[in-house]
């Protein structure tokens, strides 16, 4: 199942990955009720595109209710923000490390090691995945805040040890963000919104028969020129048994003409010139114009 437009929706809310302006389609698409602690939860594959910077975005419905919208890239806390009521698209695509400073989310391949010493790494089990939650709630203005986010890097992953990974979240050069990044109070009065959405490269989707495999153009120029060929040959087997079978017609009529010339008594008759017999090829034209 593929989610219609690249959009994931979910009790009012919609939310989804764009890399390079386009919406990531979304495979094996899941939604869970669960309990009204947990609240609802929607869950879906994308692919994944080494070194692509991605963004997420989400929307609400129309209500009259504020959000807070909490966002983890390989089940670390990056972003913690409110959105006031308006149903426009937010998107969401860096973590601050300052009050100035900001880094891009992006894809990239796991590092590989074959040291023993990185078999054992904590982080490992959590890279895969883009989980965000949404909670209606209320806004209650500016507040003073200067912590950060606490990002561990995942660091050099031992081969025995990826499981199937391929990529991870990386984040970009530090840049410098136009505006300054600013603190509130909120307070939360609904049941939480989940959507998780778990990246793995096109190829490992395909692979696991989550995503549909697509055809090439060149295996189909070649499966067509593997067709042509042996009908080719079929069409030249034919034409040689027609070919043997008019060369016998010629040599049988040619017997019947010789008997033909010593009847009569044993007179010799005037040789009749006689016109080939034709015989039509297969795909000959024959013109019946009257």
């Amino acid at each position: 199942m593929e989610a219609p437009n690249g959009v994931l929706s979910c009790d009012g809310f919609e939310a989804w990955i764009v890399v390079d302006g386009v919406p990531c389609t979304q495979y094996s698409v899941q939604y869970e009720e669960r309990d009204a602690v947990a609240g609802p939860k929607a869950s879906c594959w994308i692919a994944s595109t080494a070194d692509k910077a991605f963004s997420i975005n989400i929307k609400k419905g129309q209500d009259s209710n504020a959000y807070k919208a909490t966002v983890y890239l390989d089940e670390q806390r990056v972003r913690n923000l409110a959105v006031h009521n308006t149903p426009a698209t937010v998107t969401i695509s860096k973590t601050w490390v300052s009050d100035y400073e900001a880094k891009n989310f992006l894809f990239a391949p796991l590092e590989l090691t074959d040291d023993d010493s990185y078999l054992e790494n904590p982080a490992l089990q959590n890279i895969g995945s883009i989980r965000v939650v949404l909670t209606r709630g209320t806004y209650r203005g500016r507040a003073a805040g200067h912590h950060g986010y606490n990002i561990v890097d995942t660091g050099k992953v031992h081969e025995r040890s990826k499981k199937g990974l391929s990529h991870r979240v990386k984040y970009g050069p530090v840049e410098r963000s136009e505006n300054n990044r600013k603190f509130c109070a909120f307070d939360v009065h609904g049941k939480p919104v989940t959507f998780l959405f778990r990246y793995r490269p096109l190829d490992m989707l395909q692979a696991s028969e989550i995503a549909p495999r697509t055809r090439s153009l060149s295996e189909g120029e070649e499966n067509n020129v593997g067709t042509v060929v042996k009908e080719e040959e079929e069409i030249i087997n034919v034409d040689s048994d027609d070919e043997k079978e008019k060369e016998l017609l010629a040599q049988l009529e040619s017997v019947r003409n010789k008997k033909r010339a010593k009847q009569d008594d044993g007179r010799l008759k005037k040789k009749v010139k006689t016109e080939p017999v034709r015989h039509f090829m297969p795909g000959e034209v024959i013109d019946l114009t009257l």
